[in-house]
């Protein structure tokens, strides 16, 4: 059985290669990455499946006490937005 921390980086490389497959740019593809890692690193040891739209608002809140923009915010919440669609 897998640790939540080995799960969580097998469905990131998932992800990581459905980009590669909707011909994302390279510059999106590490972008993105980053702040899925960031966002695992943040759920701790929770399966990021298992996560819920209150964790994605204390990962964002937790972003915005780090001076993030507005924009910068609302790119994050995009990126996730995507990555979740794409679990479904």
């Amino acid at each position: 059985m897998r640790s939540p921390r080995e799960f969580n980086q097998e469905l990131l490389r998932r992800y990581m290669r459905w980009m590669v497959i909707q011909h994302y740019a390279v510059s999106t593809q590490t972008f993105y990455s980053q702040v899925l890692k960031a966002y695992c690193a943040f759920l701790q040891r929770q399966v990021i499946a298992a996560a819920t739209h209150n964790g994605v608002l204390d990962f964002l809140a937790s972003e915005a006490s780090r001076a993030q923009s507005l924009q910068s915010l609302h790119h994050k919440l995009d990126i996730l937005r995507v990555f979740y669609d794409c679990l479904r």
